[in-house]
């Protein structure tokens, strides 16, 4: 996280109201990190004070109530990986600092045997972004604070020639096998989701049934620090905020390894986004959409296909109706009109929600299902979900569409599980692609496109 440039961007889409990396910046951030070796030793130190704003004060004090926090060293990467925010834990650890008025240094190892002994060695006093739980293994030396998010880690073996370490994933412990021919892995389905389309030796074994959850550890002697954990969990722990960070960082994560679609994905970048690069960014420049989320939504409609044509007659690259083609005076078979067109609309519909007292990434969310099941069903929803005392929030609404489903209004022309998937597949594949562009440039030059697209509209 230290090291490189957060800013917020204001009007783009999710991130109006987020932290991002803006790519210009990656560079200088990557010659920092790796200017002497290919990765920091275990335990690297980052001497910022992280601040309640979520901004880092590059001045180096001395802080009597400071706390050394250990994270694993892909979490370095973290905010450019999440279009949504800075990352669930980022926010959870902004929230604890300012209400015990604390400071702290970061620390990066490469997996959570290395965190803990830094742990032991006093050298940190708290482990952040690590899944699994230590049990009694290590005789109560550390304390655990609930958990906080689950994931269905994916088993994915590797080749010889490959190798996976923290550099670029949180692995859930270690390795669960070795073998003559590679190895075999847990991976959190978010490092998992992009390293997949990156190296073709990777092979899914298949995803864990059960899940895994994240905790944070912490030195159990450590008294002050055990009493302030016990009383931020115990007032965040049930609270609407985990809800809404759950939601927004882990809501849209399959449950089931989607290795098809990412090699799908992998596959159109190389070879066809190049095509449609500059009319995906000047659509972007004129709605002040991000390009990567124009990219997702056409990559979920048409999978890159100008002539695509779904079942309900919806036709082109974004499958724009023959009627919203006819508002929009564009030809949805034209795919420079067709991506100007449906980018023109996603920015109709989210501007005329701009009445619901929501946040931005939930107005947008509301958007995607609108532009895939029609306006007039949300709003057929949105008076659902206040009769029946719920909110207008994604996450509510999510329940609403559910009962919908259930009830069997699906036979009348609302498809509302279908308006559901829509919204959880372009919300993966535009985090996916925001984590390839922070990766591409130095794993693998096909992925130019990606790369144009981010840098376009800053």
């Amino acid at each position: 996280m230290a090291g490189y440039v957060i800013c917020t961007r204001m009007g783009k889409f999710f991130s109006r109201h987020f932290y991002v990396i803006f790519y210009p910046a990656l560079s200088v951030f990557l010659i920092c990190l790796f200017s002497s070796s290919n990765a920091p030793d275990a335990g690297t130190r980052q001497n910022y004070a992280y601040r309640a704003s979520n901004s880092f004060n590059p001045v180096r004090t001395v802080v009597q109530n400071r706390i050394k926090v250990v994270f694993p060293f892909e979490k370095r990467l973290s905010s450019a990986y999440a279009p949504f925010g800075p990352g669930m834990d980022e926010e959870l650890l902004a929230l604890f600092l300012a209400e015990t008025n604390r400071e702290a240094s970061f620390f990066y190892a490469r997996g959570y045997k290395e965190a803990m002994e830094l742990v032991r060695q006093k050298r940190c006093d708290l482990m952040v972004g690590f899944g699994g739980d230590f049990g009694e293994e290590h005789g109560g030396y550390f304390a655990r604070g609930p958990v906080y998010a689950s994931v269905y880690p994916v088993v994915v073996k590797t080749t010889s020639k490959i190798r996976i370490d923290n550099m670029y994933s949180n692995m859930l412990h270690s390795s669960v096998a070795d073998m003559d021919s590679g190895s075999v892995f847990l991976l959190d389905p978010q490092a998992y989701s992009v390293l997949f389309p990156l190296h073709e030796g990777l092979r899914v074994q298949g995803a864990l049934k059960e899940p895994v959850g994240y905790r944070w550890f912490w030195n159990a002697d450590d008294a002050q620090l055990t009493e302030q954990m016990e009383a931020f969990w115990e007032n965040a722990g049930g609270g609407e905020l985990l809800v809404e960070l759950r939601e927004r960082y882990y809501g849209f994560m399959p449950k089931t390894s989607r290795h098809q679609d990412l090699r799908v994905l992998a596959q159109i970048i190389t070879e066809k986004m190049d095509l449609y690069s500059e009319a995906i960014a000047k659509a972007a420049e004129e709605t002040g959409l991000d390009p990567l989320l124009i990219a997702a939504v056409i990559f979920q409609e048409s999978r890159f296909d100008p002539e695509a044509t779904s079942y309900t007659g919806v036709r082109g690259l974004m499958q724009l109706t023959s009627d919203t083609a006819k508002m929009l005076k564009v030809d949805r078979l034209d795919p420079e009109q067709s991506i100007l067109g449906g980018t023109r609309y996603l920015r109709y519909i989210s501007d005329s929600l701009q009445y619901l007292d929501i946040s931005e990434w939930d107005r947008w969310c509301l958007t995607l299902a609108a532009y895939n099941q029609g306006p007039a069903n949300v709003r057929n929803a949105l008076r659902l979900a206040e009769t029946r005392g719920l909110g207008q929030n994604w996450t509510e609404l999510r329940e609403v569409y559910a009962r919908l489903q259930d009830s069997g209004v699906a036979s009348k022309g609302f498809r509302p599980q279908e308006a559901l998937d829509y919204v959880e597949n372009v919300r993966y594949y535009y985090y996916v692609m925001s984590r390839l562009v922070t990766m591409a440039d130095g794993e693998k030059q096909n992925f130019a496109p990606l790369l144009f697209l981010r840098t376009s509209t800053n």
